[in-house]
């Protein structure tokens, strides 16, 4: 059944019409479109085997960037709210953690909530030499900066004079992007109504972290994938070789040399064998 299946997805794509005797009457642009289609599915296909491969090792496949020290935004679904807390178990070189800005806005407008007459400003802890810039625990984006008294850890608190709605908030270690320590890497953003029952809306867990490898091979990204997956990658590998066109990452050695690349490669030459005179190389 599994392998039916299988076919029947294939058969929906119409993948099987490319090697069929009228391949060669089929017009460009449903030709593109189907090879486009076989070179997705290979995608999706090792993006599941790489997910599972990184598992293995413990890691989360990311699918939002790094955080930066100018701004990271948070958005999640609206949630009614008169407390946010930012927490913070992890910076990128352990030490205190920092934040410069910090805006709450909500669905129906770009309003920085902060801005709101009498938000409270608390947090686990705060360095000694900080304590001036916490500004009496009022937020004050021009001069105002949170530094944690723990390494690598500590949270702080926002206070809204009422509940209001949220759905992004927006934070930054320095938003002038001038120093780039003290950043949080591992964190999360929780909401409460009345500061007793928290909700987490937003963590840090799927951004990329700094130094670690998420390199997989393809080989092993195959090798992960189930019997069934595992064949329906090789039918559609054989499909698209059929064609004669390159598969993903394949080199084939015509159209890497060309006589007339445009643009800012035209003056990179092959390898300046002789034979090879006017002829560009790929620089990828």
């Amino acid at each position: 059944m599994r392998k039916r299946a299988m076919l029947l997805g294939l058969l929906g794509l119409g993948l099987f019409a490319l090697t069929g005797p009228a391949n060669a009457l089929e017009p460009d642009q449903e030709r593109a479109d189907r090879l486009r289609a076989m070179r997705q599915q290979l995608a999706d296909l090792e993006a599941i085997g790489r997910a599972r491969v990184l598992k293995e090792r413990g890691v989360t496949l990311p699918t939002r960037p790094a955080v930066t020290t100018a701004a990271n935004v948070e958005s999640f679904e609206p949630v009614t709210a008169r407390f946010v807390r930012f927490s913070v178990t992890a910076t990128l070189n352990a030490n205190e953690p920092c934040l410069h800005t910090l805006e709450l806005s909500g669905p129906d407008g770009p309003a920085n909530l902060m801005g709101t007459a009498d938000v409270r400003l608390t947090a686990s802890s705060v360095m000694p030499d900080f304590r001036d810039r916490f500004m009496d625990r009022k937020y004050d984006p021009a001069a105002w900066v949170w530094v944690s008294g723990e390494r690598g850890a500590g949270w702080l608190q926002a206070e809204l004079p009422a509940p209001a709605k949220i759905s992004r908030v927006v934070w930054s270690r320095d938003a002038a992007n001038r120093h780039h320590d003290r950043i949080p890497t591992a964190y999360k953003v929780e909401v409460s109504e009345d500061g007793q029952a928290w909700k987490t809306v937003a963590t840090g867990e799927d951004r990329v972290v700094p130094g670690r490898n998420y390199q997989v091979p393809r080989e092993a990204a195959v090798r992960a994938l189930d019997a069934d997956q595992q064949m329906q990658h090789q039918s559609v590998l054989a499909m698209l070789r059929k064609t004669g066109e390159p598969w993903p990452v394949e080199v084939k050695s015509g159209p890497q040399v060309g006589e007339g690349i445009n643009g800012a490669f035209c003056s990179l030459f092959l390898n300046g064998l002789p034979q090879h005179a006017g002829k560009q190389r790929c620089p990828v």
